[in-house]
């Protein structure tokens, strides 16, 4: 199974309902081949301020891209998916070799667990990390927020004429 791991800044994409992407973030990152993720906070500022740094923040498995495109990439969702955040386990304590990978000077936004660069024993913390979400509920459906409303039937309105207004016959 190809996972991506990458550093989070921030909270809300993923959100609740496990949809990867569905404000933009990892943009063409999200088109990659890949079945399963793993966000890990950064260490930065922002990432501390949200509450995250350091942390396992949320693990998708059996990802599905739907086709609705968002910021260069698909909205991802998954058979499995737990959300942390502030709540996830510290990754140093988990899997203290991949934080010095993602900790360390000059270290990438995301890899791939496949890359050469993995060592054997940060593929086996790969793996443990996704066995915190073998029993989890999957992701929801995603769907493509309504950019238009159908029209009430001839001689009825709506309640506001902004409603009126955006209405398709």
């Amino acid at each position: 199974m190809r996972v991506l791991i990458y550093k989070r800044t921030h909270k809300g994409d993923p959100d609740q309902s496990g949809w990867f992407g569905h404000n933009g973030c990892m943009g063409k990152v999200r088109r990659f081949d890949f079945q399963a993720v793993i966000g890990i906070g950064g260490i930065g500022a922002e990432p501390a301020k949200e509450g995250i740094a350091g942390r396992i923040n949320w693990i998708g498995t059996g990802a599905h891209a739907e086709s609705h495109l968002i910021n260069g990439g698909p909205v991802i969702i998954f058979k499995h998916f737990r959300l942390f955040e502030k709540s996830g386990k510290e990754l140093n304590s988990m899997a203290p070799k991949l934080a010095g990978r993602f900790y360390s000077q000059n270290a990438p936004r995301y890899i791939f667990s496949d890359s050469p660069e993995l060592t054997d024993v940060e593929r086996k913390e790969i793996e443990s990390i996704l066995k915190m979400a073998q029993r989890a509920i999957p992701s929801k459906r995603y769907s493509k927020p309504r950019e238009s409303r159908i029209c009430p039937p001839e001689g009825r309105t709506r309640s506001s004429r902004a409603n009126r207004d955006t209405c398709v016959r």
